[in-house]
């Protein structure tokens, strides 16, 4: 009698097992999905910041190119050359050397 309770219950202990191997990959299956997915969350946030911050540079980039071709135009150049005191010369004076032979 004994025997035939033990087989008969065997196919019972085998569901359970089965189960409970199935009711704990699920949990870990859906910890796994909450965990990727907070970390897909994390990086499409600093992906963000990275394009903002990338089209603040673009964007002082071409300032600064702007101020460089203004700056760089040749009308520019001459008055600041004329402020600073260069203007085209009239007199050009020469030095010449002297007549003195070498002791050679």
């Amino acid at each position: 009698m004994r025997k035939l309770y033990l087989e008969n219950n065997k196919p019972k202990k085998r569901i359970l097992r089965i189960t409970r191997f199935i009711v704990v990959l699920v949990v870990v299956l859906v910890v796994l999905e909450v965990w990727m997915v907070n970390r897909l969350s994390t990086y499409g946030d600093k992906i963000q910041s990275l394009k903002v911050a990338q089209a603040d540079l673009e964007l002082e980039n071409q300032i600064l190119e702007n101020q460089i071709s203004q700056n760089g135009t040749m009308l520019n150049l001459e008055s600041k050359a004329k402020a600073l005191g260069f203007d085209t010369t009239k007199n050009l004076e020469y030095f010449r050397p002297a007549n003195i032979a070498s002791a050679l």
